[in-house]
């Protein structure tokens, strides 16, 4: 079934310091899986496949790539890497997975959970991202699965480990509608070859393909931002710090603040006037 991919994503954040950095396209952070506060987020069992199947696969791959070796050198190989496999040393690949950065994303400004969560309990900021524009262009949606999903060694490619690892969560979580962008360490002459393979590219496409230094901050452009909705339960000091990172990077977008709580469990957002709104008292 095709994905059809909503036109904005969104993100949902406290208002701190680093705001007008992000306000002004210089910083969005791509974290580690290490740093979720799901301990079951982005982990995968790693399988050994010995069965038929697996057995099969590696020597139809041996046959390819060595079509002199008679068939007992094939098998002998194909023990060979299923017990090599088995060794500790297969824990490389977490230690790769670890170092992958995730932005995470949804496709609801309106979520009561995700305000709690990640948004200081109502006090923060839901920001919404355009879904055509820069790194949100490279937009995976999460599959929600009921069982632990299982990487199958060695016919499990690098892409396929991703998926599993990083693009599949527990259905307790499909409430989030959640999306990823994942930036993993590339290295130069990785690069190179994606900027040779895709040369008929313009710059900034090839720039999204090869900007990929794993976990960190990564710069992107401002006009994705499309909007900032402020929560309910917002503090004036909250709300100036907000305007004047948006004053300040220039955007012209609208502002929109969730009403206070009234007897729905629902969230109803209205344009932002400024200099017209109650707030909390600060304590």
């Amino acid at each position: 079934m095709k994905v059809i991919a909503p036109p904005i994503l969104y993100k949902y954040y406290p208002v701190e310091d680093w705001l007008p950095r992000l306000m002004n396209g210089e910083s969005m952070l791509f974290a580690s899986r290490t740093s979720f506060n799901d301990p079951y987020d982005s982990r995968s069992a790693f399988q050994v496949d010995q069965s038929d199947v697996g057995t099969k696969w590696l020597l139809k791959k041996f046959r390819t790539e060595q079509p002199h070796w008679s068939p007992a050198k094939r098998m002998l190989k194909v023990n060979q890497v299923q017990r090599r496999l088995k060794l500790p040393s297969i824990d490389r690949d977490d230690t790769e997975l670890d170092s992958v950065g995730i932005l995470c994303l949804t496709e609801h400004w309106n979520s009561m959970l995700m305000w709690s969560h990640y948004a200081k309990q109502h006090k923060g900021i839901c920001v919404g991202f355009r879904r055509d524009i820069d790194i949100f262009r490279m937009a995976l949606k999460i599959e929600y699965v009921s069982e632990f999903p299982v990487i199958l060694r060695p016919q499990d490619d690098h892409n396929t480990i991703l998926q599993k690892a990083l693009l599949m969560k527990a259905e307790c979580w499909k409430y989030e509608t959640e999306w990823r962008v994942v930036k993993r360490p590339m290295s130069e002459s990785e690069q190179i070859a994606i900027k040779q393979q895709n040369a008929y590219l313009p710059s900034k496409d090839l720039h999204l393909l090869t900007d990929s230094r794993g976990a960190g901050f990564y710069a992107f452009d401002k006009s994705a931002i499309e909007s900032v909705t402020l929560g309910s339960r917002i503090t004036e000091r909250c709300v100036r710090d907000v305007i004047r990172s948006i004053d300040s990077a220039g955007l012209a977008i609208p502002i929109y603040v969730v009403e206070p709580p009234n007897h729905k469990y629902q969230l109803v957002r209205k344009d932002f006037q400024r200099g017209s709104m109650a707030f909390p008292i600060e304590i």
